[in-house]
């Protein structure tokens, strides 16, 4: 009997492009969900919601994917109001996969989930891509009163149980996610990286030197409640009031910005802040991290964050709240400090640890860099595609499209990379 092939992906995912110009054109932090599975299938159908705007050729946030040979795009309807964007979705949906070998699918987002219930229905074989922990996002999103959300966290936590049950493959993102799923699905999750992988490009090793004067610590991230940097902005105050000369660089934007500044002034710290804004991803970004001394993120809940990895890939101890997957890539002491969300006073005491001995930030420095190796994707693409075909079947193309590894530097150069937003919410 001959052994079935497979040829045909449907990815659905809850993110959102851009289109302009007759182009369509995507983050390019999205590629490291979608590079690993689609680049190992000869045909890809794309379903997301597309939006339009104005594309700045320069910002490389955003990737053309006009000249993508395997791929297409498939536009999901959008409303904002719940019942009708489902409805409305559903039949797009079903069409995406309808002729789809596999489909995959990323959590947490409503049309993923929606994705999922369809292919259990048409009795497709599913991949689920689980980059967050849907019930604490929404615990966290602080957009409604705490017995709403602990209501629309316990939906969040339904349908993300429904859909891994439906999973033939799981991969997570990180080892914290990894046993939660395998709790629910144990023969289906069967790798703790969903897309954390780092371009040559994003490593530099660190001589020794010594700390610029004042102290530089870095912190990128998006500007949320989450992330937990009202904590850093009380936790600098308190080592200023200990004669400790420090620089704030804080890179993003969000929700947040505008409460975050107002706090700094208060505290009376906004002379030793900068906010940057937003930083394109790449050159000027790995400038920012070369040009500080550590990189601090005291976020309440994360998967993997990519920053604390590129951080770490340009030689930084790194002081992180232990939360989520963290210490899957820092162990204590070691590459950096870890310690429990909320604790300014602890946050103080752990930058004031390593910016009182630099001899153990360097060393740490060095360990982070060389534990940042391991998340090279020649490994990563060899391991997810072993274990897509050995869940699946063999994939017909007997090698990878070839996509490129580079890292993309405008909206007109040509790589196969996605978008990644914030998971959607049950708001």
């Amino acid at each position: 009997m001959a052994i079935k092939r497979i040829h045909r992906l449907a990815y659905v995912t809850g993110q959102s492009a851009v289109t302009h110009a007759g182009s369509t054109y995507l983050s390019s932090y999205s590629y490291q969900l979608v590079k690993h599975p689609s680049i190992f299938f000869p045909e890809v159908t794309l379903a997301l919601t597309l939006v339009e705007g104005v594309v700045d050729r320069d910002d490389s946030r955003l990737v053309a994917l006009s000249n993508v040979a395997n791929g297409e795009v498939l536009s999901l309807p959008n409303s904002k109001k719940r019942l009708t964007r489902w409805l409305l979705q559903w039949p797009a949906i079903w069409e995406c996969i309808r002729e789809a070998d596999v489909v995959c699918v990323t959590m947490p987002t409503e049309s993923g989930f929606l994705a999922a219930m369809a292919s259990r229905l048409a009795r497709k074989p599913l991949l689920v891509q689980v980059i967050g922990d849907w019930r604490e996002a929404v615990l966290y999103a602080g957009r409604s009163s705490p017995p709403v959300r602990t209501f629309k966290s316990w939906i969040a936590e339904w349908m993300t149980r429904l859909t891994l049950r439906a999973a033939r493959l799981i991969f997570t993102q990180g080892q914290v996610l990894f046993e939660k799923c395998a709790a629910i699905n144990p023969v289906a999750t069967r790798s703790d990286i969903v897309h954390t992988t780092l371009a040559e490009g994003t490593f530099a090793r660190r001589e020794k030197g010594g700390f610029h004067d004042p102290v530089r610590i870095l912190s990128v991230c998006r500007l949320a409640p989450g992330k937990g940097l009202n904590i850093l902005a009380s936790a600098i105050r308190s080592l200023r009031e200990k004669g400790l000369r420090l620089e704030w660089w804080c890179v993003g934007e969000g929700p947040a910005a505008n409460t975050l500044k107002e706090l700094t002034e208060s505290l009376g710290i906004s002379d030793c802040v900068r906010f940057f804004g937003h930083v394109l991803h790449g050159r000027d970004l790995f400038e920012l991290y070369r040009q500080s001394d550590m990189f601090v993120l005291p976020s309440f809940h994360e998967g993997i964050p990519n920053v604390i990895l590129e951080a770490m890939a340009n030689s930084m101890p790194v002081v992180s709240t232990d939360v989520g997957s963290i210490r899957q890539v820092i162990a204590h002491g070691v590459e950096g400090v870890l310690l429990p969300a909320g604790e300014p006073q602890l946050l103080a005491d752990a930058i004031y640890r390593v910016v009182s001995n630099y001899e153990m930030a360097h060393e740490m420095g060095r360990a982070a860099y060389e534990r940042a190796k391991r998340y090279k994707p020649d490994v990563f693409s060899g391991q997810h595609r072993r274990l897509i075909e050995s869940a699946f079947g063999p994939i017909s193309l007997p090698e990878p499209v070839d996509v490129g590894q580079r890292m993309p530097e405008s909206a007109g150069a040509f790589s196969r990379e996605y978008a990644v937003q914030t998971p959607e919410s049950t708001d």
